[in-house]
């Protein structure tokens, strides 16, 4: 795979009066140039912390100047190697001492000046550089985000801007080894690689917050929209729950988005300045590259070292947060710009626009101290059932009832139906005199809607949220047997249906079934069989994708839960048998299995959810019928993360479970 940077174009500058700053901000002479820093809040970032030593950021790009000035003294610098000629630290490369040029195999990864044509592309890793850490308030030329870090330069693209994905991945596995905090990726290309997907993931395992640029191609020709049309590295994380990139999107000074700029909300997850933006160039006077600084730029290249550097500087003030942490921290204060970009779909520029000192405040404040998710909890109420919202530490918030008998309950979600940051109670419940009806309650407990999925009494429905008209403004999706076949439907926000198509011919009586609608326009669902399930893929329409068969050995009358693109499902407890769950992680042979309520035989209720934000996938349980009102969480290997009850200990009538996060 071939990889091309991402400057777009050089445009005049836009700087026509001196601004004002009330907080705090750097002497360098450029600084005044530097506009972007007052609209991402850098100045009150900075009240907070200017960076530290201790932070490494791998810039993994095109030749650096690791002799600039306003560089020089924040480099990485190699702990164990000298420059000496001799591999001291045993790792195969001699003399990597500010990091490694994987295009000449050499510890230089500065740029050929001598006789060469003065381009963006030369100047491209320096400018990266620059925006994340050139040394802040020392009078020289610009500032970074970070004024003290450590940029650690590795070579992987040429003078040109292209390059190869083996060296990218000899990269980024070196900077795994050096155990940097941020890795920057300012490059797009085109075809999956899974040896490249699987580096990036592992670098995420291990604690690095990896950043993408999300490409330039948004022209008649090619179009942005990545939902449609994958870059990568940016869409490697597209279909699952639990984002391990952060990919970027490029803005205009008033919060629109760059007109070059790709976009879509399966790639995408948040935006940042990208036009006429100014930062460090190559400097060698000898040359003729006779300037420090460079103005004026523009792509999704520089966009991508603003969350980069927003990233490293959390690491600088909470050295312990996860890379989970610092995702979220970054999109739950991004400031939202949908009103500006009203003609794209909501979400297709990722959370909104970058608000560094809110990321900070964030991390800082309440999350750093969260459990985890959310919980409802619905229980036998007697003539009704009884529905309770528990908050992260397990304490009861609200209460309320429904007018509808457990025992008649089928199935239960909590969903944010309309996108409004806010989540409702969905269920689904069933009997001989209305039929099937789906239903939606505020938490408070006020009824929004009610309508039939059926006249017949179906006692197997899956039901998830989604985006359904692909406008951001959320719906349901509900899946269910209909005269063997799987039918799918989608409602809007309000209870009245969009679309429903046949999915699939089903080969015998669904024992469960489960289905969720992705944020990238992908429907995913699962019909289990007992000894085996069977997952299909459809796009936003019902078109056919896949369909997959797994086996599930000793799987009858279990229910299934599955995670946003069904690469995980988890199996509940079968009533009549000892109580277990079972695990089926694709790409794995064998199952995890774990015993939740020992010996107990009533079955259990089941969701997956990253209850406690650490990146990986939870069970959460709720004892069946006859079980006390016991809600646990576990890890997929079967590890207890927490646990409560729901109710007092005399009650013995089963519980349905669902965690949710806001």
């Amino acid at each position: 795979m071939l990889f091309r940077r991402l400057f777009f174009s050089l445009l005049a500058s836009l700087f026509l009066t001196t601004p004002v700053f009330a907080a705090k901000y750097p002497n360098d002479p450029y600084a005044i140039d530097q506009w972007f820093y007052e609209k991402i809040r850098m100045p009150d970032a900075w009240e907070k912390t200017t960076g530290s030593k201790k932070v490494v950021v791998a810039v993994i790009d095109g030749p650096m100047d690791i002799d600039h000035p306003d560089l020089v003294n924040n480099l990485w610098k190699n702990p164990v190697e000298l420059k000496n000629g001799k591999d001291d630290d045993g790792n195969g490369l001699t003399d990597d001492i500010h990091g490694w040029d994987y295009i000449h195999m050499d510890g230089d990864p500065s740029p050929q000046t001598t006789g060469v044509e003065d381009t963006l592309s030369l100047h491209h890793a320096t400018t990266v550089a620059g925006i994340i850490g050139a040394e802040g308030n020392n009078s020289i030329a610009g500032a970074g985000m970070n004024w003290q870090v450590q940029i650690m330069a590795l070579q992987a693209l040429d003078e040109e801007g292209t390059g190869l994905v083996s060296n990218v991945i000899r990269a980024i596995n070196y900077a795994i080894t050096k155990k940097v905090d941020v890795i920057n990726l300012s490059f797009v290309g085109e075809g999956f690689e899974t040896s490249f997907h699987d580096v990036i993931r592992e670098a995420y395992d291990k604690g690095i917050v990896v950043v993408a640029a999300s490409g330039n191609d948004n022209d008649a020709e090619n179009g942005g929209n990545l939902n449609f049309k994958k870059k990568y590295p940016v869409c490697y994380d597209s279909d699952v729950d639990t984002p391990f990139i952060l990919g970027v999107a490029a803005l205009r000074q008033d919060d629109t988005m760059a007109s070059f700029s790709n976009y879509g909300s399966g790639c995408i997850d948040i935006s940042a300045p990208g036009a006429s933006i100014s930062s460090l160039g190559v400097h060698d006077p000898a040359a003729g590259f006779g300037s420090q600084f460079i103005t004026g730029l523009s792509g999704t290249s520089i966009a991508a070292p603003f969350i980069s550097g927003a990233a490293a500087l959390i690491r600088s003030r909470y050295p312990n947060a996860k890379p989970a942490d610092i995702i979220r921290a970054l999109k739950s204060t991004a400031v939202s710009i949908d009103v500006v970009n009203s003609t794209l779909a909501r979400g297709s520029l990722g959370a909104g626009r970058l608000d560094v000192a809110a990321a900070l405040d964030s991390i800082g404040g309440a999350q750093q101290n969260l459990k985890g998710g959310e919980f409802v909890v619905m229980f036998d109420g007697g003539e009704w059932t009884n529905v309770r919202h528990f908050s992260r530490d397990f304490k009861k918030k609200t209460q309320f009832v429904v007018p509808v008998p457990f025992p008649q309950i089928i199935t239960l979600e909590v969903i944010d139906v309309n996108r409004d940051g806010v989540q409702e109670v969905v269920f689904v419940y069933a009997n001989k005199k209305v039929g099937t009806q789906l239903v939606a309650y505020s938490l408070e407990g006020f009824k929004i809607f009610e309508s039939q999925i059926s006249a017949k009494e179906v006692r197997t429905v899956g039901v998830s949220g989604g985006d359904v008209i692909r406008d951001g403004k959320g719906g349901i999706t509900v899946a269910l047997p209909e005269e063997g076949k799987l039918k799918v439907v989608l409602y809007r926000r309000d209870g009245r249906i969009f679309h429903w198509f046949y999915g699939a011919d089903l080969g015998a009586t669904a024992e469960s079934i489960a289905v969720r609608f992705s944020d990238t326009g992908f429907i995913y669902g699962v019909t289990h069989y007992g000894s085996f399930v069977e997952r299909y893929t459809w796009n936003f329409i019902g078109a056919p994708v896949n369909t997959k068969r797994f086996d599930v050995p000793d799987g009858a009358k279990r229910p299934v839960a599955m995670n946003g693109n069904g690469t995980i499902m988890a199996f509940g407890a079968a009533r009549g048998r000892a109580s277990s769950v079972a695990v089926l992680e694709e790409g794995k042979t064998t199952l995890a299995t774990f015993s939740p309520y020992g010996e107990f035989a009533g079955g259990s209720s089941i969701t997956l959810i990253d209850w406690d934000f650490d990146g990986a996938q939870d069970v959460v349980v709720g004892a069946g019928p006859g079980g006390g009102p016991h809600v646990k969480i576990f890890a997929l290997d079967g590890a207890l993360k927490g646990e409560f009850f729901a109710h007092g200990p005399q009650y013995t009538s089963g519980i349905m479970v669902r965690a949710f996060n806001r």
